[in-house]
């Protein structure tokens, strides 16, 4: 599957990048550099997460739902497990009470 970014697409990215570089270098506030790093840092996020997804979307359904119903649960485990880091056990308790519905 080819991905499909017309000029026109582009264009309209490229003005949520020149806005907030020009509005930096108008009032001097030293940002410009950041928003260069966000914009590059961004966009291969992106592609990325766009590979990714495309990868997990052309698995056959009864190898990509369990696959991405797990990382899903191991990721919000991980989340919710610093919220509760005092407690002994969290993590297991909260991966294995998922499946105990």
């Amino acid at each position: 599957m080819e991905p499909e970014i017309s000029n026109q697409s582009l264009f309209f990215l490229i003005i949520f990048v020149i806005v907030p570089l020009a509005l930096s270098y108008y009032y001097q506030l030293g940002v410009s550099k950041n928003v260069i790093w966000s914009t590059v840092r961004g966009t291969v996020q992106l592609f990325a997460i766009g590979y990714i997804l495309t990868f997990l979307f052309d698995l056959p359904a009864r190898y990509g739902i369990p696959f991405m119903l797990t990382v899903m649960i191991i990721i919000a485990t991980f989340h919710a497990r610093q919220k509760g880091k005092d407690l002994p056990y969290v993590g297991f308790i909260l991966f294995g009470g998922t499946f105990g519905h």
